[in-house]
């Protein structure tokens, strides 16, 4: 190998600079992917080989000439200017062109939220929405600000209104933590739900996330 000799040169330079790793294996690597002697000193002598040297641009072609299929410098690309273009007018897709796959609105579709629990998601005209959460909302009327709905039998498939309970996200880890779901007493129950003046029905016709209930 014609740079033999500078890697044994080089090799203690490089190595105090380095630590003694693998210094022999990371000049062979650059030398074999194009590295040229200059290089090999100049990073040798001024500053540690290093794996930015590797992936911090295209460093390895300086100084080389480009090769035949390389675009020329000022090369003017075909489709400059041609914003827009149509190709293929016949199977491409047309502008306003709905999916295959939408869903309808007010569609109740089951999935894994960032929890990795299977949850229930209703689609409203805003966004798709836990359906427990848009579910207290339609019953109750509205969701105090800092409250999460709680599954009381800890079933997160349960949307049952019955089995729903809004509380503040700072009571929630009391009865619903790693350790499993606690029963949350009577008085407790009487106390979240009374913050919500209006009692509990199956529909009540308001708006929710941007358009109204089915």
């Amino acid at each position: 190998m014609q740079y033999q000799i500078d890697m044994l040169r080089l090799d203690h330079n490089i190595t105090s600079r380095n630590g003694a790793g693998n210094t022999a294996a990371a000049l062979a690597t650059f030398l074999c992917i194009g590295g040229t002697r200059a290089m090999v000193e100049h990073h040798s002598i001024t500053k540690p080989l290093s794996r930015s040297l590797f992936v911090k641009g295209n460093t390895l072609a300086k100084g080389n000439p480009p090769n035949k299929t390389a675009f020329p410098q000022g090369h003017t690309p075909w489709n400059k200017g041609n914003r827009g273009i149509h190709l293929s007018p016949r199977t491409e897709f047309k502008h306003g062109q709905p999916s295959n796959n939408v869903l309808p609105l007010w569609t109740i579709t089951q999935r894994r939220c960032k929890n990795n629990r299977q949850r229930h998601f209703i689609k409203t005209p805003a966004r798709w929405v836990e359906y427990a959460k848009w579910l207290w909302i339609d019953s109750y009327g509205s969701l105090i600000s800092g409250d999460v709905v709680h599954h009381l039998n800890g079933d997160s498939l349960d949307d049952t209104i019955n089995n729903l309970i809004a509380l503040p996200r700072t009571d929630h880890p009391v009865y619903h933590n790693k350790q499993g779901i606690c029963s949350i007493p009577e008085e407790k129950l009487a106390y979240y739900r009374g913050r919500y003046a209006q009692p509990p029905t199956d529909y009540t016709g308001l708006p929710l996330f941007g358009g109204a209930t089915p």
